[in-house]
């Protein structure tokens, strides 16, 4: 995550070469972090790292600053699409990858930033640092993230995102990049287990609010996959959601979540 901020320095230097000019809408694709472990049981923190990037980089200012979602990178990580290719599809101007390789205390993250048009390397970073001490880092570099979008803006305007609030507690946000990991597999059983980690990180985290929003969003979609009657998760899901913007009133995931079960469960396509 630290990389994050090298990202936005490099663009505000490249920016401040133009000043004359407005600043145009900056598109970057965040590809999936490739797992260096060898281990398949560790694939869920490569993609929990890649969904964190996206969400630190998309929420700073997408009126300048446009991150494509998850749904439409992830499927680059069984494939071998150049650059090029991926650039066209995507319609990007910069692409950022990376690898993880983690054990019990650290963890060691390598990414490189490369310019779509020509395929040249902006920039290639390795860090490594103790499992414990990214959690230390999040808000820190989001705020910087933030302090160097704003001079990339310069007078033409300013970076209107705030931090992604980090949680308190490693082992809860270990078990909420758990979660994620199953809930995105999007079957009955892996939904069940996603809101079984997702309630294990609020009980080492209570004020934990995309954990809690993580539960509202697996019950919101539940229902599709295991036939069960609705009505045993609305309330479970609203709970949840409500209790998510009750911490965090600006967490995205927990708007999301809420809008998803009063669209599907309540019928208001308006609220």
């Amino acid at each position: 995550m630290v990389v994050v901020v090298l990202i936005a320095g490099w663009i505000a230097f490249s920016s401040s070469k133009k000043t004359q000019l407005p600043p145009s809408r900056v598109m970057m694709a965040v590809l999936p972090f490739e797992n260096l472990t060898g281990n398949a049981t560790q694939e869920y923190f490569s993609d929990g790292l890649t969904e964190e990037m996206i969400t630190q980089l998309g929420n700073l200012d997408p009126d300048h600053l446009g991150v494509i979602g998850r749904t439409s990178v992830m499927h680059y990580k069984t494939t071998q699409a150049p650059i090029d290719q991926i650039a066209r599809e995507l319609g990007v101007q910069y692409v950022l990858e990376g690898s993880v390789r983690k054990d019990a205390n650290n963890v060691r993250v390598a990414a490189q930033l490369i310019q779509t048009k020509d395929q040249t390397h902006v920039w290639a970073r390795q860090y490594d640092r103790e499992v414990t001490g990214l959690l230390n880092l999040q808000g820190e570099i989001a705020q910087e993230i933030a302090d160097e979008i704003q001079l990339t803006l310069g007078d033409h305007g300013q970076a209107k995102g705030r931090p992604v609030r980090a949680p308190q507690n490693y082992e809860a946000y270990d078990l909420y990049l758990r979660g994620q990991f199953f809930f995105n597999k999007r079957t009955a059983a892996d939904l069940e287990k996603a809101i079984s980690l997702f309630q294990q990180a609020v009980g080492k985290d209570p004020n934990y609010a995309r954990a809690y929003a993580g539960i509202a969003a697996s019950y919101a979609v539940l229902p599709g996959y295991n036939g069960r009657p609705q009505g045993e998760f609305i309330s479970k899901g609203r709970v949840a959601a409500l209790k998510a913007l009750e911490l965090d009133e600006t967490s995205a995931e927990a708007h999301t979540a809420l809008a998803l079960l009063v669209q599907s469960f309540d019928w208001d396509w308006q609220t």
